[in-house]
């Protein structure tokens, strides 16, 4: 037993130091995001190097009791370290009463774990040198489930701000790390528990990175490969709008190349506000964006409508980010020359005769893309402005 557990220990630093070599080779991740992952997986071989050492610890004649109890202490407080450093990775904490009632709750614990080596709290070594929880062990329990919860919360939240909810993956993950701790709950001779953390987050390092690959990193929405593949799995009915910025050339020429990128961002922002709530949002080209609205959103729009005219409820969501733009152009003059937009309408086959409406809506979704960019350029012409 003993043989087998020392394996696992082994292959747990085995790979963290695998994705610690990954992480200092990989060329997509910011150097800032790059580092956190880094000081995680660190922090894991920490946490498991310690528990490790505690269990030949139990029982030995040869080593302080005292060191035993600094051994576990130091065990214990990685845990909800490890939970900050992922929520600061995900979610920069912004609030500064929030920073201060984690860090307060961080050092709070500590002092509780390394107080345990001399007051039997969280746990205590007894005569025989042998580990023991206390009395209120349910405390790192609560404190353990409570970062499990944090840390899917700001797991979900992160997926959702780059439009990718990964309810399925995301829960996978929480119940596989919640039922490793569980079994090291019931049974503490079942070291489990950071070999289930390790996994987790060589599964996290693959969520997190799919979803970085995804976003723009100018924008913030969706890049152009995402927009790619979506075209190639739309099975359902949806509405697609081209967004362009009008004489955007002229922006970078007269400003420069910084104030475009800045427009750009304030654009693909208000794009967000509107349409996030009804479709994926891409940039799909230097000064061009796109939105295809999630599957049964079109119909919910239809059914909303009480069979009014369809192009007129999307007009009015349209009006929405005329409205929001026109404040931004107040505040930023060099985008006066406003954004074009142009709407079609895929219809798959099998919807094709329930749908109210004829004119610009296709079962192709080339045409769909051809007839929602001549739309785009219809309104650039009709506001008297040339293509950039």
């Amino acid at each position: 037993m003993q043989e087998y557990y020392t394996s696992i220990i082994f292959m747990v630093c085995l790979l963290m130091i695998m994705v610690i070599v990954h992480l200092s080779e990989n060329e997509t991740l910011s150097k800032r995001r790059r580092e956190k992952l880094r000081n995680i997986a660190e922090l894991i071989v920490l946490g498991t190097v310690c528990e490790f050492v505690g269990f030949y610890l139990n029982n030995s004649d040869e080593v302080p009791r005292f060191v035993h109890g600094l051994v576990k202490a130091t065990e214990f407080s990685v845990s909800p370290i490890i939970a900050y450093c992922f929520l600061v990775l995900l979610n920069p904490i912004k609030s500064k009463l929030a920073n201060k009632i984690l860090l307060a709750h961080l050092i709070i614990h500590t002092i509780l774990e390394y107080t345990s080596i001399f007051i039997p709290i969280i746990f205590f070594i007894d005569k025989s040198n042998i580990y023991v929880r206390g009395n209120f062990y349910y405390i790192y329990v609560i404190d353990y489930l409570l970062s499990i919860i944090l840390c899917v919360i700001g797991l979900f939240n992160y997926c959702n701000r780059r439009q990718s909810r990964n309810i399925l993956t995301i829960s996978t993950m929480a119940l596989f790390l919640l039922f490793g701790f569980l079994i090291r709950i019931i049974n503490d001779d079942l070291h489990t528990d950071w070999l289930v953390v390790s996994i987790i987050f060589v599964m996290f390092i693959i969520t997190y990175s799919d979803l970085y690959l995804k976003v723009d990193s100018l924008t913030g929405v969706l890049n152009r490969r995402t927009y790619d593949n979506r075209l190639k799995t739309i099975d359902y009915s949806t509405v697609i709008i081209i967004f362009d910025v009008n004489q955007f050339k002229k922006i970078n020429d007269t400003y420069n190349h910084q104030c475009g990128d800045k427009i750009l961002r304030i654009v693909a922002q208000d794009i967000l506000k509107v349409y996030r709530k009804f479709g994926y949002c891409y940039r799909i080209g230097g000064d061009e964006f796109c939105v295809i609205f999630k599957k049964g959103k079109l119909q919910e729009i239809i059914e909303s409508s009480n069979d009014c005219d369809l192009n007129h409820e999307i007009s009015m969501l349209n009006k929405k980010f005329d409205d929001i733009i026109n404040i931004d152009i107040m505040k930023y003059p060099m985008l006066s020359e406003g954004v074009s937009k142009g709407v079609a309408i895929y219809i798959s086959g099998n919807d094709y005769d329930d749908m109210p409406f004829d004119n610009y809506c296709s079962t192709s979704i080339n045409d769909v893309i051809k007839m929602a960019d001549e739309k785009m350029y219809e309104e650039k012409k009709s506001k008297g402005k040339k293509n950039d």
